[in-house]
């Protein structure tokens, strides 16, 4: 495992391997329109999106991204507050910090 703290303040984990390396951009987001990218992508992965209760807000199980995604989650209409985005794939895992303002 290990904890990274940008300058923005924005925390991820990591999880089994450094060469997964996904980050979300922007973040804070506005109205939980944000991209989600990564190295390294893999033939499966699933994408779930929860908030700080453990609620899933969204989820997504692809057979191949290419290295990102744009999500757009203004149809949920989110609460502003944090939520966490959890990336599985078959070798690599990652949760990472989302802020929606």
């Amino acid at each position: 495992y290990s904890l990274v703290i940008d300058g923005g303040g924005t925390a991820s984990i990591r999880v089994r391997s450094n060469e997964f390396n996904p980050v979300i951009f922007p973040n804070p987001s506005n109205q939980g329109i944000f991209t989600l990218k990564w190295s390294n992508p893999e033939k499966h992965q699933e994408i779930e999106i929860m908030d700080i209760y453990g609620k899933n807000i969204f989820s997504v199980e692809a057979g191949n991204f290419s290295n990102s995604i744009d999500i757009n989650l203004s149809d949920k209409n989110p609460a502003k507050g944090i939520y966490f985005v959890n990336i599985k794939g078959q070798k690599n895992s990652s949760v990472i910090k989302l802020i929606i303002q």
